[in-house]
């Protein structure tokens, strides 16, 4: 693919992928892109520069349980046209933004899963690192109450701060395809590693989904933010009127 400004070419690129199954339970995807072209100082060239690549592997251990790795590295994409008085500057911070990812998936029950990550992003000058731990716990059709809850924590470190963020949602239908209703909890806590105060806020909110008829739906949902410093409040309402179109076929 080319693209051009002005007439004269601005990036050409090639991309590539591959999907493939092996022994049905593992999955292998790769995409590339790659920069075929550079202008720099009006001097062209047909240079390959590897913009974007990324390769995952995913392994069903079992109708319950799979794991998923994936790594991906990520350059700054060059305008050469467009960005022509910036070029030298672009190049000398070329470095590669990469990542690494491990997800695991489990169902150790009918109506109950929970998953958990790890990724990293990093380069190699160090600059922008960060660590990311996430997981999740969630039971549908809860005996006797019913409805879904759902739990989930992230906990993400960088170069600068460290945020831990936490939440609880419980969702079920009131009166059955009719009446949705939606309530959660969350905490976030900011640590700003320049600063010597954290910053913690806790939030509670709801919604509430209407089905009027079957293609008009009103929902109302509300929140309030609370913090040390301040409170705040957040209402927001919604009209959505879906629109079909019959064509009757006539001879």
């Amino acid at each position: 693919m080319e693209q051009q400004n002005a007439g004269e070419t601005d990036r050409r690129i090639a991309n590539f992928q591959h999907n493939s199954t092996i022994f049905k339970n593992l999955n292998l995807f790769s995409s590339l892109e790659l920069d075929l072209y550079s202008k720099v100082n009006g001097v062209t060239a047909n240079d390959i520069r590897l913009t974007n690549l990324y390769i995952s592997a995913r392994y069903r251990i079992s109708r319950k349980v799979n794991l998923m790795l994936s790594y991906d590295s990520r350059k700054r994409i060059l305008y050469y046209q467009t960005f022509q008085s910036e070029i030298d500057r672009l190049l000398d911070d070329d470095l590669a933004r990469q990542g690494l990812r491990a997800r695991l998936n489990i169902r150790p029950f009918k109506y109950i899963s929970a998953g958990f990550s790890y990724a990293r992003r990093f380069r190699s000058d160090e600059q922008n690192k960060s660590d990311n731990l996430y997981g999740y716990l969630t039971w549908t059709r809860i005996p006797s109450i019913e409805g879904r809850l759902s739990l989930s924590y992230n906990r993400n470190e960088s170069n600068y701060l460290l945020s831990n963020i936490g939440s609880i949602r419980y969702s079920r239908d009131l009166v059955k395809n009719k009446l949705f209703a939606d309530f959660y909890y969350r905490f976030v806590d900011y640590n700003y590693y320049s600063m010597i105060d954290t910053f913690l806020q806790h939030y509670i909110g709801t919604n509430l989904s209407y089905n009027i008829s079957r293609n008009l739906l009103f929902s109302i949902s509300g929140e309030m933010a609370i913090s040390e410093i301040e409170n705040n409040y957040r209402i927001y309402a919604r009209i959505v009127q879906r629109f079909n179109s019959k064509q009757k076929n006539r001879r």
